[in-house]
């Protein structure tokens, strides 16, 4: 079936949206539907347990990842980072090598993406290859990003909306590419 639109209003985003919806708007990162009511540490547990086996769940929650209820619970030397109206559904933690997770903002679909963005990427990607293969994947990156690949151009653009500094979107941009795209053989 082919949709059309009558009125501007009614052209709403499925992909980067906020949450909220109004027909009275012309935004279209605005979605219909609640947004996520939320997780506890037991569906978080079960989520991680479902994307990545129950003894990676059993490793992770605790010890690896700090589940926080909301984002009022955020550590205060990572306060400053956050700009206003900004809706964090978990960051890495350098100055603890922890991963928070702000459980009032994830729902279980998110999870792995979640996990494989903060995990995979922020708390031990760049350690993992060490500082020349790390490179190597950046610069990968630029040169697919310069032929128009679709999925890199879109984490690039997510990454720059999202990023705390410029610094931070190149490994932003990796971030946003594993979580959304974890099948694309780069990734893999």
């Amino acid at each position: 079936p082919v949709y059309v639109p009558f009125h501007e209003t009614q052209v709403k985003s499925a992909i980067g949206n906020k949450g909220t919806f109004s027909l009275d708007k012309k935004d279209i990162l605005l979605s219909k539907g609640q947004k996520s009511s939320g997780l506890t540490e037991s569906t978080l547990r079960q989520s991680i347990s479902d994307a990545f086996g129950p003894k990676a769940a059993e490793r992770l929650i605790g010890n690896v990842i700090v589940p926080i209820a909301d984002q009022s619970q955020l550590p205060a030397h990572v306060i400053p980072l956050a700009r206003e109206g900004d809706t964090i559904y978990g960051f890495y933690d350098p100055q603890t090598d922890k991963t928070y997770a702000v459980l009032s903002n994830l729902s279980p679909d998110m999870v792995r993406g979640f996990v494989l963005h903060e995990l995979g990427v922020h708390a031990g990607f760049e350690r993992m290859l060490g500082p020349e293969k790390y490179a190597s994947v950046l610069r990968r990156l630029d040169i697919l990003h310069g032929f128009g690949n679709k999925a890199v151009r879109a984490a690039r653009v997510e990454a720059e909306k999202n990023a705390a500094s410029p610094d931070q979107i190149p490994q932003e941009q990796i971030a946003y590419l594993v979580q959304n795209h974890p099948k694309l053989s780069l990734v893999q």
